[in-house]
């Protein structure tokens, strides 16, 4: 969206690697009002979370030696309830290159879901909604409603809902809209409480969880829930420019995004939903301006380094380079989906570019 595209553009220049540690939030700088969305203040503050925080973890200087296994261990992988026999996803000699599978898409996306029948559905820089199929032909499936005049009616994440409805993110609107796949004219809000909704994803039935960037009423950002029929809970509060939003296989880890300058947090969630203090547990140049996440079926967490070009893989609290390319390809990279449904590989990573109307594909040498 051009607001996005300006805004990203904005957080690429304050993270070039000069400005590494030192950059202040987009969101009105190192002091955080520690307010609610709907103002109250908050029970718990976040000291030291995201790149601005002055942690031991955050140093990726320390790991520098880390070894590196070309797989998860199994008994890690044990523990995330996974099968030690499946191969978990190898480290290759050298970066991958994305290949193109659409090209010809009326603008950029910034967001992709897999419908499961067939289609990739995302969400565009104009208000659009696109269909794409496996052979890369596209249409315009839906246009969104209309924003008010001066915001931007570009899209962010959006996610298939328990009815089956696609849900969209406005960012610039800050509300979140339902798009039927029965009658995609049928377009509704489906919630307006929610500022600068980034991410979303259903979990638990109609359980929401979201990523609410910040930044239009001073706050930094932060990590929500919206359990069916009641008001948003911040789960983890404080996340400057919370973007991307994952869990662990086995649902008992929670990874975010911050995006300015760029890193990736990662919190325990607890049986009863709460979720612990978050951790950093990468950051760096690789990272810069860290947009979206996806998880694998072994638990590595890959992550869209809009800034530095890059598709990055996380395994424990080692990272390194999954793909990337001379070209610039990659230069922008928003969202990861591992493909699903008739036509979509599973063990292929699908990206979308927020500055490019394009939709990439990595293939896992597995």
């Amino acid at each position: 969206m051009r607001t996005a595209v300006v805004r990203m553009a904005w957080l690429l220049a304050a993270a070039a690697p000069v400005a590494l540690g030192a950059c202040g939030s987009s969101s009105g700088g190192g002091a955080d009002s520690g307010n609610t969305p709907d103002g109250t203040q908050q029970a718990e503050t976040t000291e030291g979370v995201g790149p601005e925080g002055d942690q031991e973890a955050t140093d990726v200087a320390q790991r520098a030696d880390a070894m590196l296994s070309d797989r998860v261990g199994a008994d890690t992988r044990a523990e995330d309830g996974i099968d030690a026999d499946v191969p978990g996803i190898p480290r290759p000699d050298a970066p991958l290159t994305p290949t193109l599978l659409a090209s010809d898409l009326p603008a950029s996306l910034e967001s992709l879901a897999f419908d499961g029948k067939g289609f990739l559905f995302g969400g565009t820089s104009d208000g659009r909604v696109v269909r794409v199929a496996p052979d890369g032909t596209s249409t315009v499936y839906a246009d969104l409603l209309p924003v008010d005049a001066g915001v931007n009616p570009g899209t962010a994440g959006v996610t298939f809902g328990p009815d089956g409805s696609l849900y969209v993110c406005r960012f610039d609107a800050s509300r979140i809209e339902r798009v039927s796949m029965e009658d995609p004219s049928d377009v509704t809000v489906w919630r307006d409480d929610i500022e600068t909704p980034n991410t979303i994803l259903f979990r638990d039935g109609d359980t929401l969880w979201y990523t609410s960037s910040g930044g239009h009423s001073g706050w930094k950002g932060h990590v929500g829930r919206i359990r069916s029929g009641q008001a948003p809970e911040v789960m983890v509060p404080n996340v400057t420019y919370a973007n991307g939003l994952a869990f662990s296989p086995d649902g008992t880890t929670l990874y975010v995004t911050s995006s300015q300058p760029g890193s990736v947090l990662r919190a325990a969630v607890l049986p009863d939903g709460s979720v612990e203090k978050p951790e950093v547990v990468a950051d760096g140049p690789d990272f810069t301006v860290a947009d979206g996440l996806a998880v694998a079926w072994d638990g590595t967490v890959l992550v869209a380094g809009f800034g530095a070009g890059k598709i990055m893989a996380l395994q424990g609290d080692v990272s390194w380079t999954l793909a990337a390319d001379p070209a610039g390809a990659l230069l922008g990279v928003a969202t990861l989906a591992f493909g699903a449904g008739p036509g979509f590989d599973a063990s292929r990573v699908y990206a979308t570019n927020l500055l490019k109307p394009v939709v990439l594909q990595v293939g896992l040498p597995l």
